[in-house]
């Protein structure tokens, strides 16, 4: 009898150290699963995805990346150009970005929808006289809208709260936001579009300027979305 209890707790230990072997193996082998990927960011919640949508509307060109819906992880930077068709030129972005440089570099921090837009070049068969048209003369861009720097705007968003912005000429931005006075923005500048980013990046503007008035759309890391006017002081 004491021989059969003897078995008995031998087999059980045997039984017990199997098992916590087994339980041991299986933790390693989910942490590699994890280590290699099989496990995706999001199964762990570590990581979110949005969806970045490109339309193109009507005919005249296409977009690189072409139109379609990706899946990107929040926060990425992506690169968007538009090219255009023979005997069209592109016009501007629409939707989520307003925009007429066919290139663009965007932080996709929430689901974005982005539409090009092409337009026909003007007919030049319709001229009756076989002289050669001049081509009217244009002042460069820079000439027609002045640079902001050193310059003071102030305005509202569309929840009503009133900002001022003042570009400074090393490219920094000092604003006045409904919380305080701040000095840790930056702005940048294409003829008359104008872009800035306030707080290290927490919000980003994005905006048209014309004549003495301003305004675009914005943004911030959570993924609010608003629009914005600002006029020169």
């Amino acid at each position: 009898m004491n021989t059969n209890k003897k078995s008995f707790w031998v087999s059980l230990k045997g039984i017990i150290t199997i098992i916590i072997s087994l339980m041991a193996a299986a933790g390693t082998l989910i942490g590699s699963l994890h280590a290699i990927g099989v496990f995706s960011e999001n199964e762990t919640g570590n990581e979110e995805q949005v969806v970045l949508t490109i339309t193109i509307s009507g005919e005249g060109g296409t977009t690189n990346p072409g139109s379609g819906s990706y899946v990107y992880r929040k926060g990425s930077v992506i690169s968007l150009t538009a090219i255009s068709d023979s005997g069209f030129e592109f016009e501007r972005w629409t939707g989520d970005i307003s925009s007429t440089s066919p290139t663009l570099s965007i932080d996709v921090i929430r689901d974005m929808v982005i539409t090009a837009e092409f337009k026909p070049l003007p007919d030049s068969t319709s001229a009756t006289s076989s002289e050669p048209v001049s081509e009217p003369i244009s002042e460069p861009v820079s000439d027609q809208i002045p640079s902001v720097s050193g310059t003071t705007w102030a305005g509202t968003n569309s929840k009503g709260e009133y900002y001022e912005y003042h570009f400074q000429q090393d490219g920094s931005l000092h604003y006045q936001s409904p919380s305080g006075y701040w000095e840790n923005g930056t702005w940048a500048q294409s003829g008359n579009e104008i872009y800035m980013e306030m707080n290290n990046r927490y919000a980003e503007y994005q905006g048209i300027i014309t004549g003495n008035k301003m305004e675009g759309n914005a943004w911030n890391v959570k993924g609010h979305h608003w629009t914005w006017t600002a006029e020169i002081q």
